[in-house]
């Protein structure tokens, strides 16, 4: 996992190439991996080229495909179950360049991280694939369901372009939890997201629901 960790945070551009020698070289003196014959074939033209800022242009591009395509990462890669890549992929809360993966293996790893009841990890999920064309249903549908008011405000606020904003009013509505409901309107950051429509609708739902209790 250290090496697939290292090579991740060198393609995400969270370090630069500076640091990935310096990693890797640890790395390999610690476990005593075949690492070292890797760094040491790249050690000279990356040197020669060294700076402390985030890397780009034919230098990252040379790299990114170099790393991504070393047999021991994709190998190491393979080697990981469910939950394993479910914490590798929401180590960080958003990247540029999230693993490649289907809608089919997608839902796969939102019910290992409902199984084990990860709503951090099913939220930063979605933040990381915001944008590339996923359904995050199964994710709302948790947040709903456990009543998690916060996790759901934090999900609309930030991939509000992937949901369906009538669904989440109509699944809430359902719920028929006054105070679910109650905590949700209280998320200004929320109001300008929904329409009036929408939002009349859960203010009517509560103030009938309020009714029905007296």
């Amino acid at each position: 996992m250290d090496l697939v960790n290292i090579i991740y945070r060198y393609v995400q551009r969270f370090i630069n190439s500076e640091e990935l020698i310096n990693l890797l070289e640890n790395m390999a003196k610690k476990k005593k991996i075949r690492t070292k014959e890797f760094i040491e074939k790249q050690r000279k033209t990356l040197l020669e080229d060294q700076e402390k800022v985030r890397d780009s242009g034919p230098r990252y591009e040379k790299l990114f495909e170099l790393l991504t395509h070393f047999p021991l990462y994709n190998k190491t890669c393979l080697q990981m179950n469910d939950l394993e890549l479910l914490e590798f992929i929401t180590q960080y809360i958003s990247v540029p360049l999230p693993p490649p993966i289907n809608q089919e293996y997608f839902n796969e790893l939102i019910e290992v991280g409902i199984k084990e009841d990860k709503r951090e990890s099913l939220w930063r999920m979605a933040m990381n694939y915001n944008q590339k064309n996923k359904d995050f249903s199964k994710i709302v549908d948790y947040f709903i369901e456990k009543r998690d008011h916060y996790y759901l405000a934090e999900l609309i606020s930030g991939v509000e372009e992937d949901l369906d904003l009538d669904r989440i009013i109509d699944k809430s509505l359902e719920t028929k939890d006054i105070s679910f409901l109650r905590e949700m309107t209280q998320y200004e950051y929320l109001m300008p997201i929904f329409s009036n429509k929408q939002k009349e609708k859960v203010i009517k739902a509560i103030q009938n629901k309020e009714s029905e209790n007296k």
